[in-house]
């Protein structure tokens, strides 16, 4: 009897339904994105006759490269698999990224995210608070801790950055070879490898990839725990969670998807409901810090990292700008005068939601239009990473197309495999496709831009793995991991 007939009809439906929703995200962002490669490739072609040629071949021969790699990791054997995984993969997206370093540099704009995040971790050798602070400090102080090393040199953001991809990589060879085998964990990890926007982000100072660590770490022990009912090991799962929350502040979102998971997937009610109390209540524990300041310093009693989360609704519902950042609102933002960053955000979120309510019709049109901001480009990390060359270039429209294209691929897999997997979803598959849902759901309301979208893409690769393989492939333990 499989885990998914142990269970009740109304899980098993929940089940179901959580999985069809994500297959139904990532689908309609393979259309949009789909659309944006369309246009990509139209504006190419209208310019073939000067440089058409050598673009052509500049993303042509990448993709070659990319289909031979998936078409001979589906046809090794699964002994040498065996061998050389997940050794061969890892070294590879290693590899790549270094290879990126070395050619790009390390971006410190006036004012933006990079610029804002090495001042931040330059402030705690300062002595800054190295935990709380209005923006989360996760990224910050472990930068922080590199540079008190080695000294204040931003090329260190590129080694952190590559660090984690590294632990990404590996999280996610785990978590898809327990679930669906090793050719699928392999296939996940060499797509994650060249991702162009995942390898372009490592130059960068951002968040995403170590966020993206941490999270695919989270899943892959709460899917490990759960299956195996082992309450240490998914109340480690918890832990990692909470620190993923001082990088990014929708973690505190996604509890409730990893605190649902046991009790959707247990055979036993009761034992879901132990594993689930004790990965929230060790999520709760860790973020104390954040809490206890929250609620001396603001008398909120809140679980966010962030000051800004009014702020970023008053901006997600900006209709002229379709929920974008823009100098109209930070304009406003300027001139309105305040005692701390918290109490402000806190009265721009009413005006936020005034916003929302004031013409809810129209509000709805603006979410479909910030859906589209947020899944359908995926060329943002070549102008970061790049910043000198030129938005006309023949090597800057090249990388962006097949960035573009990679990125299509991906999703449309990935919707596919969430399809495929909506009969029996087993931790693993219900964690990946909660936190995709959630972060749909959350920019509905919230700020978007096209790189809030990046630390998804490590989970499209894993539920991609599962039609790449090219067959449907038994779990690997009775209860699915």
């Amino acid at each position: 009897m499989s885990a998914m007939a142990s269970r009740s009809r109304p899980a098993r439906v929940i089940g179901s339904t959580i999985v069809l929703a994500a297959a139904a995200v990532s689908a309609l962002a393979a259309v949009a994105a789909s659309s944006l490669l369309g246009g990509m490739l139209d504006d190419r072609w209208a310019t073939f006759g000067r440089t058409g040629f050598v673009g052509l071949v500049a993303w042509l021969l990448p993709m070659l490269l990319i289909g031979a790699g998936i078409v001979s990791l589906r046809r090794v054997s699964e002994g040498t698999l065996a061998r050389w995984t997940p050794a061969a993969p890892l070294v590879l997206l290693v590899l790549v990224r270094v290879g990126a370093i070395l050619l790009a540099p390390t971006p410190l704009p006036a004012d933006n995210d990079p610029r804002y995040l090495h001042e931040l971790a330059v402030g705690v050798l300062d002595g800054g608070n190295p935990v709380v602070a209005p923006r989360p400090m996760g990224y910050s102080t472990l930068l922080a801790t590199l540079y008190a090393a080695f000294g204040v040199h931003p090329f260190l953001a590129e080694i952190l950055n590559l660090g984690a991809a590294a632990l990404a990589g590996w999280a996610l060879f785990t978590l898809v070879d327990r679930r669906w085998g090793r050719r699928a964990a392999a296939l996940a990890v060499f797509v994650y490898a060249i991702v162009p926007s995942q390898v372009l982000l490592v130059t960068t100072i951002f968040t995403e990839t170590v966020y993206a660590a941490l999270l695919l770490s989270a899943i892959a022990l709460a899917g490990r725990g759960v299956a195996a009912n082992r309450t240490l090991v998914v109340a480690g799962a918890g832990l990692v969670l909470a620190l993923s929350q001082y990088v990014r502040p929708l973690s505190q979102a996604f509890l409730a998807i990893f605190a649902a998971t046991p009790l959707l997937t247990a055979r036993r009610w009761t034992r879901g409901a132990i594993l689930a109390v004790a990965i929230s209540c060790t999520f709760l524990v860790a973020v104390t810090p954040i809490v206890v300041n929250n609620a001396t310093v603001h008398g909120a009693l809140s679980l966010s990292s962030s000051s800004y989360g009014g702020w970023s609704l008053f901006v997600g519902a900006n209709q002229e700008h379709d929920g974008r950042f823009n100098p109209d609102d930070q304009a406003i933002l300027a001139a309105t005068p305040r005692r701390t960053v918290w109490e402000q955000s806190e009265r721009f979120g009413q005006l936020g939601i005034e916003r929302i309510t004031s013409d809810p019709a129209a509000f709805a049109e603006l979410a479909v239009r910030k859906f589209r901001v947020l899944w359908a480009d995926d060329t943002y990390a070549v102008s970061n990473a790049f910043p000198g060359w030129e938005p006309m270039s023949i090597r800057h429209d090249a990388l962006r197309m097949l960035s573009q294209t990679v990125y299509v691929g991906v999703v449309v897999l990935a919707a596919l495999g969430f399809w495929q997997s909506r009969l029996d979803p087993s931790p693993v598959v219900l964690l990946l496709a909660g936190v995709l849902v959630i972060v749909a759901a959350a920019h509905i309301f919230v700020e978007v831009q096209p790189r809030y979208h990046a630390y998804i893409v490590p989970f499209l690769c894993a539920m991609a793995a599962l039609p790449l393989a090219g067959r449907r492939q038994a779990p690997q333990t009775p209860a699915s991991a």
